[in-house]
C-alpha cells in the first residue's frame, strides 16, 4: 500500500471533520427549526463525506470522525422521522 504523507492526512482529517460538524450543525438547526427536511446539497455533502471517509479509513487510518458521522447520521434519522 503507497504510504500517505502526513501533511495529507492530517489535511483530509481536517476537511472531513469540519464537513461533518457542517452536517451535524445543520441537521441540528433543521430539528430546532421544525423545518423538517433536509436540502440536496446537505444530502449530496452527506454522501460525498461518506465516500471520502472510507478511502482515508482505508488508505490512512481509522479514526473518530465514523463516530461523529453516526451523531449526523442519528439526527438525519431524527429528521426523516419528523417528515412522516
Amino acid at each position: 500500500m503507497e504510504v500517505v504523507p502526513e501533511g495529507v492526512r492530517s489535511c483530509l482529517h481536517t476537511g472531513i471533520g469540519n464537513n461533518i460538524d457542517f452536517l451535524i450543525a445543520r441537521a441540528t438547526e433543521i430539528i430546532e427549526s421544525q423545518q423538517r427536511f433536509m436540502k440536496s446539497y446537505d444530502l449530496k455533502m452527506y454522501e460525498e463525506v461518506k465516500e471520502a471517509l472510507d478511502w482515508y479509513s482505508k488508505h490512512c487510518l481509522e479514526s473518530d470522525l465514523e463516530k461523529d458521522l453516526q451523531e449526523f447520521e442519528r439526527l438525519h434519522q431524527k429528521i426523516k422521522e419528523e417528515e412522516s
